[in-house]
């Protein structure tokens, strides 16, 4: 919804170099600031800084007019305003990232993250673009998959990938945000009885 207000805007997104993958090919985004988010969360004392201090004089240089925070942890708006953003907006939990803010939203609401992002984007005066969530896959990626579908004899629209990953990341394990493995074998089933692969 950034850019579909501001088509002008040059987005940039900081994120781990673990996930970075994720943007390419996204023509919402202009730029991307990987960093070794296994060094920045894993590291030591030394190895910490080192990739704050690469990060901070990266963005320093390109002098952004406003943020977002799309996180719950103070520390990332800190990070920001480090790296010479004076505008942010984003996620307010707690004392600390209230006043790290320039306009936030109560993370605290029980209702689904997109929520929450699209009211913090809103701020800033971006509309609204629904609840959808957009996902760019690459050329080479989807000439990867078909080829692959076609040698075990499958058609693209006749199979479903499942992938139960996830609630696991650089910096934590939570198991607790996992579907059950029984649950995922029930759905397989079901797929399976609609004529999936």
């Amino acid at each position: 919804s950034l850019k579909k207000t501001f088509p002008d805007a040059s987005v940039t997104w900081v994120v781990g170099s673990s996930v970075s993958d994720a943007l390419k090919g996204n023509p919402y985004v202009d730029d991307v600031h990987a960093i070794d988010d296994r060094l920045f969360f894993k590291g030591s004392v030394r190895e910490k800084a080192s990739v704050i201090r690469d990060l901070v004089r990266e963005m320093r240089k390109e002098r952004f007019d406003a943020g977002f925070v799309l996180h719950r942890d103070w520390k990332y708006g800190a990070l920001l305003r480090l790296c010479g953003v004076n505008r942010l907006y984003g996620l307010k939990r707690g004392f600390a990232s209230g006043i790290l803010l320039t306009g936030s939203v109560s993370f605290d609401a029980p209702v689904h993250h997109i929520i929450h992002y699209i009211e913090a984007v809103k701020l800033a005066g971006a509309r609204e673009d629904g609840l959808h969530m957009d996902f760019f896959i690459g050329d080479g990626v989807r000439k990867g998959a078909s080829d692959r579908l076609a040698r075990l004899g499958m058609k693209p629209g006749e199979v479903i990938g499942i992938a139960p990953g996830g609630a696991r990341n650089v910096n934590e394990v939570m198991d607790s945000r996992r579907w059950p493995e029984e649950n995922f074998n029930a759905l397989t089933e079901l797929l399976a009885g609609a004529g999936f692969r």
